[in-house]
């Protein structure tokens, strides 16, 4: 059996807007300090058009921590659809993947978020009204 020689392949655009973004968020994430309870639930409730699934994760609510990665993306997603940006949502999205004081955990979070954010987005709730009206049409 011949082996294949993995081709590197150039940079897409959304590639360069991640590492952009990154660069630009890495210091960020190091002067920004855990947000205090009441003030995280005052930060999450003046946020508008998120879903609840949304605040639950900026808020620290799911007690299952398996899949934080995929709640950090989705929630990312959700925040990026309603115009929210990054630089003013950064720190509920790292205290909702509980990366306070885990450098690797953040380094993880901060992946995640920028590959959320290079990419363009639509609200959440958009999203579920398609694929409800799309259920709709296809029922007789």
């Amino acid at each position: 059996m011949s082996e294949r020689k993995k081709q590197d392949k150039p940079p897409t655009a959304e590639d360069l807007a991640k590492a952009a973004l990154l660069d630009r968020l890495r210091p960020l994430a190091d002067v920004l300090e855990p947000p205090i309870p009441f003030a995280l639930a005052a930060q999450v409730a003046r946020l508008d058009g998120v879903t609840r699934r949304t605040r639950d994760f900026l808020e620290s609510m799911p007690l299952i921590d398996k899949h934080w990665k995929q709640n950090l993306y989705l929630a990312a997603t959700d925040l990026h659809g309603n115009g929210h940006y990054v630089e003013e949502v950064l720190g509920l999205l790292i205290s909702g993947a509980k990366a306070w004081g885990d450098p690797e955990r953040l380094d993880a979070a901060l992946n995640c978020i920028a590959r959320a954010y290079s990419k363009p987005a639509i609200p959440h709730r958009e999203i579920m009204r398609q694929r409800e009206l799309a259920n709709t049409r296809n029922k007789p």
